[in-house]
């Protein structure tokens, strides 16, 4: 996963930012709770982004692929879930010296990875770690297309089935 996105330059021109230590390691506990059909398209989106945004409260990071200062999805691969904003994971976290759990959910739209959004602001936490993974809530588990539905969605149609006639 990378931990940079974009160049000193474009993340001064376009608003982004670096991820702390913090967000890092909530990413990267996020991404391991998908399965493996999801975790290796979404981080092949992930390697084509250029751009992360902090929202001003600090309670969630934004991700977009930039190619010549427009946003685009030209080229990300889609992930095999339905269309329209699917929330993949929602993960509660015990933080060091913390009593109230922290979360944190990854949310894709339109099936492209968009979103990391967090109980509080992350920034004040950046040197914070994680002590443990609370609950682990699956929502990707209703919203995965079946191999028929991603095959319509490629504009294939589903091969035919051979008919057997006796003789």
């Amino acid at each position: 996963m990378k931990t940079q996105y974009g160049n000193v330059f474009t993340r001064l021109l376009w608003g982004g930012v670096s991820l702390n230590p913090f967000e890092l390691a909530i990413v990267a506990k996020l991404l391991e709770n998908l399965p493996t059909t999801l975790r290796f398209p979404l981080l092949g989106q992930m390697d084509q982004y250029n751009l992360v945004q902090r929202e001003h409260d600090g309670r969630a990071l934004n991700f977009y692929k930039k190619v010549r200062g427009k946003v685009t999805r030209d080229g990300l691969p889609p992930l095999p879930i339905k269309s329209g904003e699917v929330t993949l994971v929602k993960v509660a976290f015990n933080l060091n010296k913390e009593q109230t759990p922290f979360h944190a959910t990854m949310t894709a739209v339109n099936q492209r990875f968009f979103c990391c959004s967090f109980s509080q602001d992350t920034r004040p936490l950046a040197r914070m770690g994680i002590s443990s993974i609370g609950r682990v809530t699956e929502s990707w588990r209703s919203n995965v297309l079946s191999v028929a539905e991603q095959r319509a969605q490629e504009g294939r149609a589903e091969e035919p089935r051979a008919s057997w006639r006796r003789r």
